[in-house]
């Protein structure tokens, strides 16, 4: 049985008075990273825009993750020459927080406000946000285990409706934590640790470290206007971003299993925590599989073990709209954020000629399961 354990914790740092900043060095990154306590959840978190003063962590530091409420407080604690230097502590703003497990969306955005003790040191250092590193290159995550800044090693072994998987060995103080490419950019924010229990022992072995994709981070932030992402962050390599006028991140389903039982033909996808999808119709389906081998027939009562948390959307990627609608919208990630087609004009540029035989129907039941963001340019 796989279980799933959230316990990141969130950190961030940022004063509208303070200069402007500059990236940090190759090999330097711990100066743009900093403590975060919110209500008693301690946390980790990334500088991301020092001038402006905003911190990216995850969500559950700033949400409780059992009740849904937002923290009445959060401070950050910040050491930026190490943890014999004097710290500094900030008052911080909830400026944007989400925490929802069926979209696997676990993000905050914080601003720091005023010096509540300690000296006033600007934070000269911050992290640009990256979407570009590949599955195999080496990242290091930072975390605050026991109060002290730790990190941990490892590569991107997978990416997955939104999140991130890693080898790096993701511990309790990391939530929130950032993880950072070779060159310096921010590829996510840690939050998940998946606990393989045995059934005889009760033994936990860790099976999986995620982190939130700096891509849903970005796909999450535009949600509250066009291009709002840039209030909050800065890229790493913005003119190859904006080179197109819309990034497909190549995810994975994140099925660990494909199942059916014989009372239903629907194929639910089973995912790690004992939760599962399931596909509402074959062209969902057929845009992640070829074909119907990998799903293997189960119990009824087995497949209730897996807490049914919504249903599967298009593979990114994918031209779809609805049966009663010719709005036409591309689907950018796994967890259905759509974007508008605005033309046929715009169609044949971005899809080329036979771009109308590209395009999926979709029963209007099944639109809840998507937001629609701004519309492609």
């Amino acid at each position: 049985m796989i279980k799933r354990h959230s316990g990141v914790i969130f950190l961030l740092l940022a004063l509208a008075f303070w200069s402007p900043a500059q990236a940090l060095a190759a090999g330097d990154f711990s100066r743009a990273v900093i403590q975060v306590v919110c209500d008693q959840r301690l946390g980790t978190g990334a500088v991301t825009d020092a001038a402006a003063g905003f911190i990216v962590t995850a969500g559950h530091v700033v949400i409780d993750p059992e009740t849904g409420i937002r923290a009445e407080s959060c401070h950050l604690n910040y050491q930026p020459d190490g943890p014999d230097s004097l710290p500094t502590r900030y008052a911080a703003e909830i400026v944007r927080a989400v925490f929802d497990n069926r979209h696997e969306l676990d993000f905050a955005v914080l601003k720091a406000t005023k010096v509540i003790d300690g000296p006033a040191q600007a934070f000269a250092d911050y992290l640009p946000v990256d979407v570009f590193t590949a599955i195999g290159q080496s990242v290091t995550i930072y975390g605050y285990p026991a109060g002290n800044l730790s990190t941990a090693q490892g590569t991107v072994s997978n990416y997955s409706r939104g999140q991130g998987l890693t080898d790096a060995v993701i511990k309790e103080g990391f939530s929130g934590g950032p993880v950072v490419s070779e060159s310096g950019g921010l590829i996510g924010v840690a939050n998940k640790v998946f606990l393989s229990i045995n059934e005889k022992t009760g033994q936990e072995t860790p099976v999986d470290y995620e982190f939130g994709d700096s891509l849903s981070l970005i796909n999450w932030l535009d949600g509250f206007g066009a291009k709002a992402h840039e209030l909050y962050l800065k890229l790493f390599d913005a003119a190859r971003f904006g080179v197109q006028p819309y990034f497909i991140r190549d995810e994975k389903s994140g099925c660990r299993d494909l199942a059916r039982t014989a009372v239903s033909p629907t194929v639910y996808c089973l995912l790690a925590g004992d939760f599962r999808l399931a596909f509402p119709d074959e062209g969902t389906y057929f845009s992640w599989y070829q074909d119907y081998s990998g799903v293997k027939w189960a119990q009824p009562e087995d497949i209730a073990k897996y807490r049914l948390i919504g249903n599967v959307t298009y593979q990114a990627g994918s031209l779809m709209k609805l049966a009663t609608d010719p709005t036409v919208y591309l689907v950018t990630d796994s967890i259905g954020t759509l974007r508008r087609v605005p033309s046929e004009a715009r169609a044949v540029a971005f899809f080329g000629n036979q771009w109308a035989k590209l395009v999926h129907d979709l029963p209007d039941v099944f639109f809840t399961d998507y937001s629609v963001h701004e519309p492609l340019p």
